[in-house]
């Protein structure tokens, strides 16, 4: 993944990634961490792994119920979505819980790094 495909997903949305979610990406695209895959952003040389990626998930795919401060990053499978405040031209580093069934928000973690954290135990 290169600097310009980083810079144009978060064009597209409208605000920087932490470096944090950059760092795992760069790592993993897409990654996975417990029950959570993350959207990767698109590749160009890899478009058959990475097309379902973080700009469609937060346009095309959205719920119309979600918040509009909130941008997707990863889901469990069953609907559930952790999402990332956008601010500023800026997303956050907490990290929330999108509720499918509720359409509530909780914070789920301070950080990326805590999130992984706690999958680990």
């Amino acid at each position: 993944m290169t600097e310009e495909e980083i810079k144009a997903a978060e064009t597209s949305l409208g605000a920087s990634f932490p470096e944090a979610y950059k760092s795992l990406l760069y790592k993993k695209n897409p990654a996975e961490i417990g029950e959570w895959l993350f959207y990767p952003v698109q590749e160009q040389h890899r478009l058959q792994k990475t097309w379902d990626d973080v700009i469609r998930q937060n346009s095309v795919c959205r719920e119309e119920r979600m918040p509009a401060d909130l941008i997707v990053i990863a889901d469990n499978g069953t609907g559930d979505k952790l999402c990332l405040k956008k601010a500023d031209g800026f997303m956050e580093e907490t990290v929330y819980l999108w509720d499918h069934e509720t359409a509530g928000v909780k914070m789920c973690a301070d950080s990326l790094g805590e999130l992984i954290e706690n999958e680990e135990e």
